[in-house]
């Protein structure tokens, strides 16, 4: 187990290691079960109380697992082209995904869900809250946030409008927050030194930096400006007929170490641009992964992660 994981765990869901986590339902799946205690609106914020706080934390780790599965998938998927030795900008957006895809299941970690709902999920809202109070609100569909809010058992839902650029700013927000754990020292520190916690700060700072990269300070999501610049525009010579002097060496050598501990890692001034978007990538992947091992053991033998997660993590490593 990682550094990284070893400090994670301990501010992640609480008591979730008291829950088995063997449900199948997903986080819309639950909210249409209509499993709520109470609904209420604030400065045009929902928020409501889940019936049983473990039948929603089993949804949104059901999630986390799944998008764990899709990175995990997407990263071990990442190959050299036999034919065409310099081809770059595939493994790159798969790294990209990859990362996203992590992200996704980190924030879920830790109470953080980030989902679409259609009109059908938003009617079930909006009649859950005529149902407690009496009277109507008007939400649309779109990107919400669901924050568990642990010491009230409440969970707010916060609308914003891209997939993309409002999850990155999410996971900002979840790093920040525990980094501000770790100096409140609300971490046990028992065999955890002191200069290990500020190597954790550190890395942490450093995947802020990066995700802030060219002026990206309001919503973090270079990783994702570098994805479309890419994609669409065929930017950093990583589409034939490449740059004279490109080489893909290094990147695809960082997207093989997604098992690995990065905590020690930093790119110095060798390091190109794509570089950095790829070290970046694979460290918040590497985090994810061994995280999602950490919980998965435990927790009950019959939870979630057996089937899903575990089952594909083990086919990877035989």
């Amino acid at each position: 187990m990682y550094l990284t994981t070893e400090i994670f765990m301990q501010i992640i869901v609480k008591n979730i290691f008291t829950y088995k986590l063997t449900g199948r339902k997903t986080f819309k799946a639950w909210l249409a079960s209509n499993r709520f205690r109470s609904f209420s609106a604030l400065n045009g914020d929902v928020s409501f109380k889940p019936y049983d706080k473990e039948e929603f934390v089993n949804a949104i780790i059901n999630d986390a697992c799944r998008f764990c599965c899709s990175s995990l998938e997407t990263v071990v998927g990442i190959n050299k082209n036999a034919r065409i030795n310099k081809s770059t900008a595939w493994i790159l957006i798969k790294l990209y995904y990859s990362a996203f895809y992590s992200a996704h299941a980190i924030i879920r970690y830790f109470g953080i869900s980030f989902s679409y709902l259609e009109r059908e999920y938003i009617n079930i809202v909006v009649q859950n809250y005529k149902l407690f109070n009496g009277s109507d609100i008007s939400i649309d569909k779109g990107f919400y946030e669901f924050n568990l809010i642990e010491n009230i058992n409440e969970v707010k839902m916060t609308k914003y409008k891209d997939s993309h650029t409002d999850l990155w700013n999410i996971f900002y927000t979840l790093l920040t927050r525990i980094q501000d754990e770790i100096k409140n020292r609300n971490v046990n520190k028992i065999n955890i030194l002191n200069d290990d916690l500020i190597k954790l700060d550190e890395y942490i700072r450093y995947i802020k930096e990066t995700m802030n990269n060219e002026n990206c300070h309001d919503k973090h999501n270079w990783l994702s400006i570098v994805r479309n610049n890419i994609n669409y525009k065929h930017e950093y010579n990583v589409w034939f007929p490449f740059g004279k002097r490109f080489s893909n060496d290094r990147i695809y050598e960082i997207a093989k170490d997604w098992n690995k501990d990065h905590l020690e890692i930093r790119p110095d001034n060798s390091y190109n641009k794509i570089e950095q978007f790829s070290l970046c990538c694979i460290s918040i992947v590497s985090i994810a992964m061994d995280l999602s091992i950490k919980i998965g053991t435990e927790i009950s033998k019959q939870s979630i992660f057996k089937d899903t997660f575990y089952r594909l993590f083990n086919s990877c490593n035989t």
